[in-house]
C-alpha cells in the first residue's frame, strides 16, 4: 500500500527486500515461537518385494500457455516402477469411469483377465481421485480396500 502511495504521488518505491534486511539487521524482527514442530515421521512402505502386490496412483494438472488446463492421472506398479495405466484430458476433470477403466486396464494389463487373481493394494495420494472408490473395488472383486490418507510418493 505504501508503494502504492508513494508511485501515485510521483515518488520513489520502496525496496521491500532492503527494509526486511535492515530490520531483520538490527533484530526488530518478531520472533517465532517457542516450540518446533516435530516432522512428520513417514514410517509407512510403499516398495514390497515382487511385483503386482501394491499399485500407486496420482494426478497432476497443469495450464499450457494458449489456456489450455491438461489432467492426468496414472497407476504405477510399487516394486517396478513401471506405469501400468495413463489417462489425459484437457479442459475437463478426470471422471469415475474414467479411473474405473484404467483400473480395469491394469488388471488385464497385469493379470491377462479381467479379475486379479492375487489381492492387491491400490494407493493414491490423491482422494479426489478415487470419489468413486467403493464402484471401484465393486468392480475389481480381488483389490482390498486402500487407505486413501497417507500413501506416500513413490
Amino acid at each position: 500500500m505504501l508503494n502504492r502511495e508513494l508511485h501515485s504521488l510521483g515518488l520513489q518505491v520502496v525496496n521491500h527486500k532492503r527494509v526486511y534486511r535492515i530490520i531483520k539487521y538490527n533484530s526488530f524482527l518478531l520472533e517465532r515461537s517457542g516450540f518446533d514442530r516435530p516432522e512428520r515421521t513417514h514410517d509407512g512402505k510403499v516398495v514390497v518385494m515382487r511385483s503386482k502386490l501394491r499399485w500407486c496412483s496420482d494426478g497432476l494438472e497443469f495450464t499450457c500457455w494458449n489456456g489450455d488446463v491438461i489432467r492426468a492421472a496414472f497407476l504405477i506398479d510399487a516394486h517396478d516402477r513401471e506405469i501400468i495405466t495413463r489417462r489425459a484430458v484437457a479442459n475437463a476433470g478426470i471422471s469415475g469411469s474414467d479411473v474405473r477403466n484404467m483400473l480395469l486396464e491394469a488388471v488385464e494389463k497385469r493379470f491377462g483377465s479381467c479379475r486379479a487373481p492375487d489381492v492387491a493394494d491400490a494407493l493414491s495420494t490423491s482422494a479426489c481421485l478415487f470419489e468413486t472408490r467403493d464402484e471401484i473395488l465393486a468392480c475389481l472383486s480381488h483389490f482390498q480396500a486402500a487407505r486413501l490418507e497417507a500413501s506416500h510418493s513413490v
